[in-house]
């Protein structure tokens, strides 16, 4: 097959016209940067130019002007179209610009010199959710709700024993992580508390570290509700339990939109896992 059987019919939206000759143009976007008292400058390449195709093309025959009419309509219709090129195939472009000549000495003709720049497609802003400052503050609002309900709740006021049962229950929490060990100091102060054990949580950096603290209490022995005393040493329980989960889980929601996971899977495993929670 030699090169004349390989060219195409050239067309533009679908119009067919003759082609006498094609040009092409195209390269790379620079920019030379020089400097005082250096010899060498510094070029940067910002990326491939748009391919520009220049065609003369024309138009024969007794009924010429309508087909000089269709084209010109394509050329002059907004927005991209394909060119079938001669040598190229198909290409989506933009009309930059086209020159048509009609003459009494070439009678029932017209050419037309067109300049095509490939249309490429459109790169629009995409708008992306900060996904990481959504849970922070989702996690600040939960710890927040967590804080004000323990406030409420924890209360070693009354007989001695409930301040010894609050004191044992805070020491099975201080063997959880390291940093709760002082947190029975605070015992008289339910808000100190509570912020103390978010912000020793505060400080875990991984999934892994925090997985055993968001099960904290599920051996937890109930509390029978037989005296007053009683029933306030079960809310203590209650409150400690629900707190100390609570700063875990909204640790662990955080850390886990810091993360980056090897594959999509394993984002979606760590997300069951805390929405089971």
């Amino acid at each position: 097959m030699t090169w004349r059987d390989q060219l195409l019919s050239a067309s533009f939206r679908g119009v067919s016209f003759k082609y006498s000759e094609v040009e092409g143009a195209g390269g790379r976007r620079m920019v030379v940067h020089e400097y005082p008292t250096r010899d060498e400058p510094d070029t940067e390449d910002l990326g491939r130019k748009a391919r520009e195709f220049t065609i003369e093309a024309y138009l024969l025959g007794d009924d010429y002007m309508a087909a000089r009419d269709r084209l010109v309509a394509a050329l002059e219709e907004a927005g991209p179209g394909t060119l079938v090129h001669p040598y190229r195939g198909q290409i989506s472009v933009m009309v930059r610009d086209y020159r048509l000549r009609e003459t009494t000495r070439e009678g029932g003709a017209a050419r037309i010199s067109i300049s095509f720049v490939e249309a490429g497609r459109a790169f629009a802003p995409q708008a992306v959710v900060d996904t990481a400052r959504r849970v922070n503050a989702a996690a600040a609002s939960a710890r927040a709700s967590a804080l004000a309900a323990f406030s409420g709740r924890f209360s070693v006021s009354g007989t001695s024993f409930i301040r010894l049962a609050a004191e044992e229950l805070l020491g099975d929490a201080a063997r959880l992580r390291g940093g709760l060990e002082g947190i029975a100091q605070l015992i008289d102060d339910p808000q100190a508390l509570g912020q103390a054990v978010v912000e020793v949580l505060a400080g875990v950096g991984r999934i892994d570290d925090i997985r055993p603290i968001l099960s904290y209490g599920a051996d937890a022995r109930p509390v029978p509700l037989t005296t007053p005393s009683r029933r306030q040493q079960a809310a203590n329980q209650a409150a400690v339990i629900r707190m100390v989960q609570m700063a875990a889980l909204t640790r662990a929601a955080e850390v886990s939109a810091e993360t980056e996971y090897p594959s999509l899977d394993d984002a979606l495993k760590v997300r069951d896992e805390l929405t089971d929670k």
